[in-house]
């Protein structure tokens, strides 16, 4: 049941994202996109596999819900973030945001949490929040250097 849910989840949010006006450049979205798949990616796997922090389902079909959360459904949320983020005007509906992004960041881990798809062996809800707010943090400023780089070529 879950297996579907997640899978329906994704597959709408995948159309969301093709469907909505992107306040941002067609190259920063691929940018982002490849930077959060790796990052992503590599930082659950450091926690997985080499701290063992997190320990994953030994369901293999769970295991490859994971993996597809991993790879499209948080960069995506996150890359939607930053298009409303680059196209809100007040402080208020950028706070908005980020409160928005990372509820939705958090109900997807908890429902990976509480269908035991991960588990959590010295990982904390708390470490869990510094991770993605680190990884917010992080994303803007390489979107940021991805801007100068741009501009600078442009004025070349």
């Amino acid at each position: 049941m879950i297996i579907v849910f997640l899978l329906a989840l994704t597959i709408v949010l995948i159309i969301t994202f093709f469907r909505i006006e992107k306040s941002l450049n067609l190259f920063q979205n691929i940018f982002m996109y490849f930077v959060l798949s790796f990052l992503i990616t590599t930082s659950f796997d450091i926690l997985i596999l080499n701290l063992e922090y997190i320990k994953l389902s030994s369901n293999f079909y769970l295991v490859l819900l994971f993996f597809l959360m991993q790879t499209s459904f948080f960069p995506l949320i996150i890359i939607l973030y930053f298009n409303y983020l680059s196209a809100s005007k007040s402080r208020l509906q950028k706070f908005n945001l980020i409160i928005l992004c990372l509820a939705s960041l958090f109900l997807i881990e908890y429902t990976l949490l509480s269908n035991k798809i991960i588990i959590y062996k010295k990982w904390t809800s708390l470490k869990s929040a510094l991770y993605w707010i680190s990884l917010l943090l992080t994303i803007y400023l390489l979107n940021k250097a991805f801007n100068k780089s741009i501009s600078d070529e442009v004025d070349c």
